[in-house]
């Protein structure tokens, strides 16, 4: 289930590292960042500005420094390893770029040393598996489940999420079915059922079923129409609100379309998937509740959140990053800068070094 995106607020600031005669990056201005070699724990530390809500800020451990290119061409670019844009964290492999950068969270695979810098020493125990490339993350992501007991299938968990469409409406949706698959790339057809506000928030009844032959294609649906449509360029259309494509849906925003569509999973008041779709009768209204399609990264769990101060701090695990035959270990320590006697979110602080294998 995807984590709901917080609201940015203050936290406490990492206290400045002495600098050592070792060379530094120093900007001039906040586009760049800054490196310096911390003699203390034998490692250099970086600070960078992803305080933009639109665009990244890009990385290379190579060149100690900020890559200045754009978000189109960090898709090809070999300069960048890391890339950071408020909360988020990516790579410079799988679906967000070219270089097959992967990393390893030392938690997820029982380290004893998950937050212990100076311990990560070597990469023994580890196996190719571990290493992990981005992927995409999607926001309507828990829609089926695999049965891996023969004949293997695919089976809709039958979750209700209130969406929004393209254009910012309501829309209580969930998938009620799926047959005629025919394999991986081919999954036949599936059955929604939905409720679409025109205006309000009202989304109760029992709403429309309508069945979408997606086959090996994308098939895109318009809530308003209660149509499939056949977009000229999707990526810059609103005719569309979501899309299924290989037994993953994407909705019409962020990194699939222009729209505002975005998704909440209903819950109760445990915190579990709610299926109740008939009881539920007015959408969530409040912003952060909802979440778009994203860049699915080794480090999505790299803070806390606390509900209270809506504030972020690190979990401080260690990661190791492979860049071709180099291997880096890298911690994240602060999210914060003190700018003329102010924090401001969006600023990274954190640690990394080169293994020497």
């Amino acid at each position: 289930m995807k984590k709901l995106l917080p609201i940015l607020a203050l936290a406490a600031i990492m206290a400045v590292v002495a600098c050592s005669d070792k060379k530094s990056t120093n900007p001039t201005t906040e586009s760049r960042s800054k490196t310096e070699w911390n003699a203390a724990d034998s490692s250099w530390l970086s600070t960078i500005s992803a305080t933009s809500d639109s665009s990244w800020k890009y990385y290379g451990f190579a060149v100690r420094e900020t890559v200045l290119i754009d978000d189109n061409q960090a898709l090809t670019d070999t300069s960048w390893d890391i890339a950071f844009k408020r909360d988020e964290v990516k790579l410079n492999g799988g679906i967000s770029g070219s270089k097959h950068v992967a990393a390893i969270d030392m938690a997820e695979i029982g380290s004893v040393d998950s937050t212990d810098f100076a311990g990560v020493t070597d990469t023994s125990g580890i196996g190719m598996h571990h290493w992990q490339e981005d992927s995409y993350a999607y926001a309507v992501g828990d829609w089926y489940i695999y049965n891996m007991t023969p004949p293997r299938s695919i089976i809709p968990t039958n979750y209700v999420y209130t969406l929004k469409d393209a254009e910012g409406k309501y829309v209580k949706f969930t998938v009620s079915g799926l047959y005629g698959g025919g394999g991986q790339y081919d999954m036949g057809s599936i059955i929604i059922r939905y409720v679409y506000a025109a205006s309000g928030t009202d989304i109760s009844g029992a709403g429309i079923t309508d069945t979408i032959h997606v086959g090996p294609d994308t098939a895109y649906y318009d809530f308003s129409t209660g149509e499939v449509v056949t977009p000229t360029s999707p990526s810059t259309s609103l005719d569309w609100d979501f899309a299924v494509a290989s037994y993953d849906i994407h909705l019409n925003s962020s990194m699939f379309g222009p729209g505002q569509a975005a998704a909440y999973l209903n819950t109760d008041d445990s915190n579990n998937p709610r299926t109740d779709f008939d009881n539920i009768s007015e959408a969530e209204t409040q912003p952060q509740a909802y979440s778009t399609d994203e860049v699915g990264s080794i480090f999505a769990d790299w803070y806390n959140y606390n509900p209270d101060t809506h504030q972020l701090t690190s979990k401080n695990h260690v990661y190791l990053i492979k860049v071709g035959a180099n291997i880096y270990k890298i911690q994240l320590l602060s999210y914060y800068k003190n700018i003329n006697g102010q924090p401001v979110s969006g600023w990274y602080t954190y640690r990394w070094l080169r293994l020497d294998l």
